[in-house]
């Protein structure tokens, strides 16, 4: 498995408030959308980061780590798939434009743009959340663009979460 170059992103994800009420703030109860086994929701993980990558149209290197499941904040018998990813080792100006590329084509698949920004911390990196009601899940893309004191290389990164759902 390749070491992760690109600094890591909390995977208490961003506060994900979907359509739906699923939050990831282990301090509350969050909202469980009926019954699916967690390999399916593992695998489907997997498709959304697949097409999120095949929409941004760069073809660069992608770190390795697979979706992993956490428990729905206070509820132990309902479980979240997240999948924290990344590209990397291509120019700039290929990850800025895979970054707006984003925009274009997530709407044209169901996913809506809920908010936009630049990061709190110093760098200010530019970042994107999208949500997509009919399937449950949303992502944060954060455009690490090497401006600043950051000493990072350059890369796009993709947290993933899926809605909570029961595993009895």
């Amino acid at each position: 498995m390749q070491n992760h170059p690109l600094p890591w992103i909390t995977v208490t994800l961003f506060a994900l408030v979907m359509s739906g009420g699923c939050s990831t703030d282990d301090s509350e109860h969050m909202e469980v959308h009926g019954y699916r086994s967690k390999e399916k929701v593992i695998e489907q993980t997997k498709r959304v980061s697949s097409e999120l990558l095949d929409a941004t149209g760069i073809k660069g290197t992608t770190t390795k780590a697979g979706p992993g499941e956490t428990t729905c904040g206070d509820q132990d018998d309902a479980f979240q798939v997240q999948h924290s990813w990344s590209i990397y080792d291509v120019p700039l100006d290929t990850l800025k434009k895979g970054f707006y590329r984003l925009r274009e084509k997530l709407p044209e698949s169901g996913w809506k743009v809920t908010h936009r920004g630049r990061e709190s911390s110093q760098a200010r990196d530019r970042y994107v959340v999208y949500e997509h009601d009919k399937h449950k899940y949303g992502v944060r893309v954060v455009l690490f663009d090497d401006i600043g004191e950051q000493s990072d290389p350059p890369g796009l990164v993709f947290e993933v979460a899926s809605a909570c759902y029961s595993s009895e």
